[in-house]
Formats: C-alpha cells, sequence, structure tokens
C-alpha cells in the first residue's frame, strides 16, 4: 500500500517538476497542470510570498485544495475510519 502510494506522488510529481524547470511550457499546460495537486499546492505557497500577482489560477488552486480535501475527507476518511472502529471493536 505504502508502494502505491509512492508510486502516485512520483507520478504527479513529476509533470511539476518539469513545468518548474521550463521543460513542459506553454499557456495551455499551465492551466492543464491545474489538476494536478502538487501544482496547486505550489500556486498557494508562491502566492505567500509579496511579489506574487494574484490570478484566476490561484483562486482555482485555493478552490480545488479546499473543496478536493472537504469531498476526500468526508467520502473516503469518515466511512472508512467507521468500518475500521466497527471493525476492531468487535461488533
Amino acid at each position: 500500500m505504502l508502494v502505491n502510494m509512492f508510486i502516485l506522488v512520483i507520478f504527479l510529481m513529476i509533470p511539476t517538476i518539469l513545468m518548474m524547470f521550463g521543460v513542459i511550457e506553454g499557456a495551455f499546460w499551465e492551466n492543464a497542470m491545474l489538476i494536478n495537486p502538487f501544482q496547486a499546492a505550489q500556486e498557494l505557497v508562491a502566492g505567500g510570498f509579496e511579489s506574487y500577482e494574484f490570478t484566476y489560477r490561484y483562486y482555482v488552486s485555493l478552490g480545488y485544495m479546499l473543496f478536493g480535501g472537504l469531498a476526500m475527507y468526508f467520502l473516503l476518511a469518515i466511512p472508512r475510519f467507521q468500518d475500521y472502529a466497527v471493525k476492531q471493536s468487535g461488533v
């Protein structure tokens, strides 16, 4: 399970790293990469610096991270925790 998570992290991180180093360029890729959680997080971290210009990319990333996090919490974490709690309680 942990190995699968690392494979997913590497798979999602490679395009973001390629964009940072300028291997992948263009307006299309900048907009398409906003669905990548690593790119969205990078946009949010960049927003913390003084010279950052807040554009639609920042707000799309913010909404994506907020709604995606809430959806994962309510649709994945809570049901799986409840299943785990029932299994461990012996009911």
